[in-house]
């Protein structure tokens, strides 16, 4: 994904819905600089994942963050420091 985002490849398959939500945002933000982080540094992405497979639902939050990726959020924040 941060291949295509970079102008590297565009991707017409599953993955081309979070292509373009990416690029949406980055319209709305202005200026974007795209790197990958290590795994151990993306424990939100895999604790939302496996929340939402696990429950059944997707949703939304704008303000404060889902309770289950507390932790996550501090210990990603720790890895990149």
């Amino acid at each position: 994904m941060i291949e295509a985002c970079k102008g590297g490849q565009i991707w017409w398959n599953e993955e081309a819905a979070v292509y373009a939500d990416c690029i949406d945002l980055v319209t709305e933000i202005g200026t974007v600089q795209y790197s990958q982080c290590l795994r151990e540094a993306n424990g939100v992405a895999h604790e939302i994942a496996k929340y939402s497979y696990e429950n059944h639902l997707s949703c939304n939050w704008v303000d404060d963050p889902p309770s289950c990726i507390l932790q996550s959020l501090s210990n990603d924040v720790s890895v990149l420091r």
